[in-house]
């Protein structure tokens, strides 16, 4: 009975020598078979990013050449324009109230309006003083008419050239 208790002393060494290399090949065995998942997750993660930064790398290929003014919209033909359809509609906003009006300015207005004859009319008698005055008044309207248009034109073309620099 001491000679097998003594055997089985004897092979204690062995059996953890064993059972060492029973765990080792556990191990690998484990790592083995551990390892196809994980190398197919960083494989799909390499594709994955792979994929992203193909979208976010662009070559430049040809560079943009800044236009010296812009293609689109005509401003000028938009101007000339605008300025041409505003002096038409209102020179067709004056004549149209001038003729449809319904004031008295001739004798034969009287006559008409009210079916009695006219007995007398006072004539507009100008002064030579009236006709410089009148004279006057029209030149200022002009130069004032032009010199708005020319200010108008001048703010349009600063303002339009800070709008195109910005």
């Amino acid at each position: 009975m001491v000679g097998t208790y003594r055997a089985k002393l004897d092979a204690i060494p062995v059996r953890e020598q064993e059972i060492t290399e029973l765990e080792r090949d556990y191990e690998i065995s484990k790592a083995h078979y551990k390892q196809p998942p994980e190398q197919q997750l960083s494989a799909q993660t390499a594709t994955q990013l792979e994929f992203r930064q193909k979208g976010e790398k662009f070559e430049i290929l040809e560079r943009a050449h800044r236009r010296k003014r812009p293609s689109k919209p005509n401003r000028l033909f938009i101007n000339l324009a605008g300025s041409l359809g505003g002096l038409l509609l209102s020179l067709m906003i004056a004549v149209g109230r001038s003729s449809l009006a319904c004031s008295i300015i001739t004798p034969e207005d009287v006559t008409a309006a009210s079916g009695l004859p006219v007995l007398g009319e006072v004539p507009v008698i100008q002064t030579q003083a009236d006709r410089r005055r009148l004279r006057k008044r029209i030149l200022m309207a002009a130069t004032s008419a032009a010199a708005a248009a020319l200010v108008s034109g001048a703010l349009r073309s600063v303002l339009y050239h800070f709008r195109v620099q910005t």
